[in-house]
């Protein structure tokens, strides 16, 4: 998956192996951040998909790790 750097909302957050929630309000999803490169319609954020939000917590609590 990709996106344009320019629809980050805190572009500065954005650089290889950072972890950041991209999608929007209505379907958000969890993402690391593969590759950032120049391309024709701006700078372009390369993602590899980890799941939603609501499986990450999901596993966590599975793990013991948060709260159930």
């Amino acid at each position: 998956m990709w996106a344009f750097l320019g629809e980050a909302l805190e572009p500065e957050r954005v650089e290889p192996g950072a972890i950041v929630v991209a999608g929007d309000a209505v379907e958000p999803f969890l993402a690391r951040v593969v590759d950032v490169v120049d391309g024709e319609g701006g700078v372009i954020v390369h993602l590899d998909v980890m799941g939603s939000p609501e499986d990450m917590i999901d596993e966590l609590r599975h793990v013991g790790l948060l709260p159930t």
